[in-house]
This record gives C-alpha cells, structure tokens and sequence, in this order.
C-alpha cells in the first residue's frame, strides 16, 4: 500500500507537466512530415527528376532546420538558466505555430522559389524546436526527482515518437490527396491554442528543489531563492567534467547514427524493387514501432527508474545497450529481402504476413525504436545528475547543439552515402553503422568516470547549503 501510495504521488507529479505533454504533442505530429514526405516534396519541387538526382538538395530543407534547431537552443538554453521558462516555452511554441502556417502558405511558383520557401519555413521550425529541450530539461530537473525522470522523459518523448508516426500517416494522406497545406495550417493554428493552455496552466518549479537533499532542505525550509549562476569556477567543476565531455562528444557519432538510419530505411522502402508509397511505409512503422514505444514507457522506463537507484551506472549501461542495439540494427535491417513485398506500391497483407523475413525487418524496426527510446530516456537523468542547477539549460543546449547538429548532418552524411555507392543501401548501411562505434566505447569510458563526477557536483551542493544555512543564522543575529 505504501508502494502504491507513493507511485501515485509520483504520477500525480509528472502529470502536472501535462501543458509541455500537449504542446510537444503537436510538435510532433508535424516532427516527421518532412522526412516522410521527402520524396513528394522533391517531386512538388522538380517534378520528373528522380529523388538521388536531387538529393542533397533536398536533404537540406531537413539539415537547415536541424541546424536552426542547433543554434537557437544555444540561445534559450542560456536564458533557461537566468529567466522564467515558462515564458520562453510559449515564446518557442510561437515560433512552431508560424512555422507550420508558412507551410501552408507557401506559394506555387518557380523550383528555386518553391525550394526557398521550404528552406525559410524549416529554419523557423527550427527555432521554435531548439528551446523546447533546454526548456524542458531544465523545468524537470527543478521538478522531478531522480527516480521519475526516466518516467518523465519516458512519455516526452513516446509521445514524440507515437505522434510523429501518426503525423506520417495524416501527412501521407494530406500530401497524396493534395491537402498538406491544409494540413500544416490546422497544426499551426491548434499550437495557437496550445499558447493559451500554457499562459493558464504551466507553472514555473523553483530552482534547485531536487539537486541536493541538503540544499533542498534549506531552500524549502526557509523559502529562499536558489540564486547561484555559471561563472568560470562552476563551469570548470561541472561543465568539463568527464562525463560531460564524453555525452557532448559521442552525441554526435550517434545523433547521425539514430538519423541515418531513418534516412536510409524511408527511401529503400519506397525506390525499386520495393516502390512502397508513403502512407504503406506509416503503417510498416507503426505496426512495429508503436509496440515498441509501449513497451518502452509502460515497463522499461519504471523498470530503470527502479534500477538506477542502485546507481546511476545502470543508466550508462543501458545507453551503452542501445547504441550497439542501433549499430547491428542498421547493416540487419538491408540483409533482410523485401523485394516481394509490394506490387505498384500496394501490399497484399495477407502474402507480406506469411513471410519471415518481413517478421524479422519488423524485429529490427521494434529493437531499433526500443534502443533509440532507451538513449533517450537515460541520457537526461544523466547529464542532470552531473551537472549544477545553474548549468541544466546550458549543458542541454551545448548537448542539443552538437547533436542537432549532427543530425543534421545525417541526411547529408546519407545521401553523400548513397551516391558514392551509387544507391548501394546494403554498403551504405555498412559505412554509417561505422558512425556509432566510437560512442559506444566512449561510454565504457565515461562508465569509469561517472561515480566521482556526482561525487563532485554534490560536494559542491553541500557547501552551498551550507553557506546558504550559515548565512540565515548570522542574518538575524545583525
């Protein structure tokens, strides 16, 4: 009873975060649609060009969102760290709104032009993307405990991963029947409305309330203000630390290896032999993602919220886990025949469900989403355990950055790929699952590491509560 007690308590508080579930919700449904739709969009834009003629081109209007989403998390992951961030949450989710209904508005005209269109309407997106992680890495490490962020993060990002394969779907049909703009223009105005819900109902949690026990203690018992900011001492203490150094540097190496994979899984589905459209590649996704992403939140992450209060190391394991998980993945997932699977596009469900090697790319599909919601749900509680109060926005958006970054790269990396083994998606596989090799091994490393560097954020948390203790006694004596 008391287990059950203290679970509610638990759920009741991550719940009160639900305004951040909502908007991100409609975040996501429009998160893929470029991606999916990136074969439509190259032949909106040039029609009767084949795809790899324009590849790069096109894989552009994905890179330079990532790019935005890169820099402009930079930017508000500073700001996280000094001002409120329920304002800047609504200030990001203006700039999704606009995005989506640029999208909509974009005019027929000229290849160039329309291209252009793409591109302006993808950087906006990207701002509005970049301060949503910091934003809410740094609100759930002042609201949540340890023991409820892989939970936290868990239902984040599942509700990514669910709505963005729903946004495939909707996206596929909109782009089929010509409604897109349609499509992108009701997003756009219901992420309007989610700028109300948030005004009403987000609040804005104290800092520093769940970082140390010490601390907390003082902070709550005499209602005080966690009023510490990064200067050039903290930075050193806990920005360069070695874990910190090891997250920044293998996000990259994976962040392309998680992207690439996609990139890579898209086309091959819907070029010769194969020619699936894009509405039958939604349904291949979610008949085995969404299991995946299930299982994923409603056991694997309370499973290693439960696990890693024996110690933070099993989180490291499990990132360790999935990277490996996602590196055999990739080259499995192009061994595996599909050449029967489809007819003019279509698929005859009832031939493709009595063929093994269609089960098996269906495995590889539900452990890739797995190992990829595994990284997800792991590294947050990570990097906030490693890292001060005042530094959580800042050490996100560097984090963010790299990775964003690299993800952008991925279509690029991908297509450059392609063309090189001149649409070879068996070689191409081989050379991009080499990408996340080094984070796998960077990890074992950071797995050495990791017990001291809490050991030294924690210490430092100590003595501030101390100081902080201190500084109230003297304070009346005066």
């Amino acid at each position: 009873m008391k287990n059950f007690l203290k679970k509610q308590r638990e759920n009741s508080s991550i719940f009160q975060l639900w305004p951040i579930f909502f908007t991100y919700s409609l975040v996501s449904l429009v998160y893929s649609v470029i991606l999916i739709n990136i074969v439509n969009i190259s032949t909106l834009i040039w029609p009767n060009t084949p795809f790899h003629v324009h590849a790069i081109q096109s894989g552009l209007i994905l890179s330079v969102r990532s790019w935005m989403w890169a820099i402009a998390g930079l930017f508000f992951g500073l700001l996280a760290d000094r001002f409120n961030r329920k304002i800047l949450f609504i200030i990001t989710t203006s700039f999704s709104a606009f995005s989506c209904i640029l999208f909509g508005i974009i005019p027929h005209s000229s290849h160039r032009t329309l291209w252009i269109f793409f591109i302006i309407a993808s950087v906006i997106a990207g701002i509005g993307l970049g301060g949503n992680y910091p934003l809410v890495h740094s609100i759930s490490s002042d609201f949540l405990t340890e023991s409820q962020r892989s939970q936290f993060f868990g239902i984040y990002y599942a509700l990514n991963l669910i709505l963005s394969n729903a946004g495939m779907i909707l996206s596929a049909i909109a782009f089929k029947h010509g409604w897109w703009r349609i499509f992108f223009i009701i997003i756009g105005l219901l992420l309007g409305g989610s700028i109300i819900i948030l005004i009403i109902f987000l609040k804005e949690p104290p800092r520093a309330h769940h970082s140390s026990k010490k601390l907390a203690h003082i902070l709550k018992k005499e209602k005080i203000s966690y009023s510490y900011q990064l200067n050039r001492a903290s930075f050193r203490q806990s920005i360069l630390t070695t874990t910190n150094i090891v997250a920044i540097i293998e996000g990259i190496f994976t962040c392309i290896l998680f992207d690439v994979i996609l990139f890579l899984i898209i086309p091959y589905l819907k070029e010769p032999p194969i020619n699936l459209d894009s509405n039958n590649v939604s349904i291949i996704f979610v008949i085995f993602a969404l299991p995946a992403i299930i299982l994923s939140v409603t056991f694997f992450t309370q499973k290693v919220d439960r696990w890693a209060q024996k110690g933070i190391k099993i989180r490291v394991d499990f990132i360790i886990i999935s990277v490996t998980l996602s590196v055999v993945g990739l080259i499995v997932a192009f061994l595996t025949p599909l050449d029967y699977i489809s007819t003019g596009g279509q698929i005859n469900w009832g031939d493709v469900f009595k063929k093994p090697s269609f089960w098996l790319f269906g495995v590889i599909i539900f452990t890739i989403i797995t190992a990829r919601v595994l990284y997800l749900t792991n590294q947050p509680p990570v990097l906030q355990a490693i890292n001060l109060p005042e530094a959580q926005g800042f050490i996100s958006s560097v984090n963010q950055f790299l990775e964003i970054f690299a993800s952008g790269l991925a279509p690029l990396v991908g297509a450059a790929a392609l063309k090189y083994t001149n649409n070879n998606f068996l070689l191409t596989a081989l050379i991009c699952s080499s990408i996340g090799i080094p984070g796998i091994f960077l990890w074992i490393y950071a797995r050495t590491k990791i017990i001291n560097d809490i050991a030294n954020i924690q210490s430092i948390l100590e003595n501030r509560a101390e100081v902080l203790h201190q500084s109230i006694i003297i304070e009346p004596e005066r």
